[in-house]
């Protein structure tokens, strides 16, 4: 008779090790066997709850090595929101024991040789840099500041290399969107797909257009922290701003057990970095725009290539400077992109005065993004006003949809 049984883990050390290589299955014969060596790591760390259970598995062959995580941003989405097991059958009793295992994904990372290393060590100089290391060593200052401004604007290959792969990488991740029964109009402020014929208002602006499924599940793990936020630490983060208005009054309604709680929370925490980028002055542009940081790399190469434009503008040298810009079509599109998820959350009932303070832009402008997209606006005025308490304002996204039009233009005599 078949019989299954569970035997639990006693610590991570027990469980079974599940590899799963990205770009091709592992060869299983006897000299791939043999080919193939696996190193496991775990952290030093046993004390801290959160570290003990870190592990990074190693596979290397002559010229490949692969490397997978369980934790952090290099992990799969699915180490945060699945369990894993293994069955394990013996086939004379009939009876299968159940384990606990981890699950690695294998990514493939190419090996440098090491005679590449060492011919670059042994590199010889060229002129230009043997006469500026004697400019360097016996010059006067202002020369030596000429040498060190050429040096500061230099590209080297590397870092051409690396913008070019990255230009690369975002045209390969950019997601198709089918366009037969949506519209794209940019004359009004909207930078988004949209249907017209929609039957509800969460159909007309699709929140996959806004937020990559892929996104909400990487954000599965950082959104945690909004969830399980104590009272005490809410009004820490109340009192020290650490999040705008609008985000801190709905993770009181996260703590409460709720239908799509985590997808909520991904989204609230996507929402709090769209108005950190929409916040960033020109010089925050220039530097290092604030991100939190547990904010996933490809979340983050999103927004700025999404939002954001790299210029070229002349320089003290003879090369250009590249810069990273948010022209006013990108603002507007971001503002989009903050006004569309914000009406998802609150399921297209928006009071929108928390946000409004939260954005710091124009009340023209604010209003007139909304009426744009089609939503209506309703005021309410307190019959009794207290000490602060001013107009209410409430969006909401009427069907069927009604664009403004565009007025006509003054023709010329």
């Amino acid at each position: 008779m078949a019989t299954i049984e569970y035997v639990p883990s006693e610590s991570i050390e027990d469980e079974v090790v599940l590899a799963q290589f990205t770009h091709a299955r592992l060869n299983t014969g006897k000299d791939a066997a043999d080919a193939i060596r696996f190193n496991y790591y775990g952290s030093k760390n046993t004390e801290n709850a959160r570290e003990k259970n870190k592990r990074i598995l190693v596979a290397e062959t002559d010229s490949m090595q692969y490397v997978g995580y369980n934790h952090g941003e290099k992990a799969p989405p699915s180490t945060y929101m699945s369990k894993f097991f293994v069955g394990i059958l013996d086939k004379k009793t009939g009876k299968m024991q159940v384990r606990d295992a981890q699950y690695f994904l294998m990514r493939p990372q190419i090996n440098r040789p090491e005679e590449e290393t060492e011919s670059q060590d042994k590199k010889e100089l060229s002129f230009i840099e043997k006469s500026d290391k004697l400019t360097e060593a016996f010059s006067s200052t202002k020369k030596k500041r000429a040498v060190q401004a050429r040096q500061r604007n230099k590209l080297s290959k590397d870092e051409l290399d690396q913008a070019l792969g990255s230009a690369v990488h975002g045209i390969e991740l950019e997601p198709q969107v089918s366009t037969s029964h949506e519209t794209v109009n940019e004359d009004n402020g909207i930078y988004l797909p949209y249907d017209k014929d929609a039957m509800r208002p969460e159909e007309v602006y699709k929140l996959d257009d806004l937020i990559s499924p892929t996104h909400i599940e990487m954000l599965q793990g950082p959104c945690q922290k909004l969830i399980g936020v104590e009272k005490e630490e809410l009004e820490k983060w109340r009192s020290t701003s650490e999040y705008p208005g609008y985000i801190l009054d709905h993770i009181e309604f996260l703590r409460n057990k709720t239908e799509n709680q985590e997808k909520k929370a991904a989204c609230l925490l996507y929402l709090h970095y769209l108005i950190i980028l929409f916040q960033c002055k020109t010089k925050d542009l220039r530097t290092k725009i604030p991100f939190p940081a547990d904010i996933p790399e490809d979340v983050r190469m999103t927004l700025l290539r999404s939002f954001t434009a790299i210029a070229s503008t002349p320089s003290m040298t003879t090369r250009h400077q590249s810069v990273r810009l948010m022209p006013a079509r990108l603002k507007d599109k971001l503002l989009s992109f903050i006004v569309l998820i914000a009406l998802h959350i609150d399921e297209f009932q928006l009071f929108m005065n928390t946000l409004f303070n939260d954005l710091k832009i124009g009340l023209h402008k604010f209003l007139s993004h909304f009426r744009n997209i089609g939503c209506k606006i309703q005021s309410r005025r307190p019959l009794i006003a207290s000490e602060g308490e001013g107009v209410t304002r409430l969006a909401t996204l009427p069907l069927p949809l009604k664009l403004p039009e565009k007025p006509a233009g003054k023709r010329r005599k």
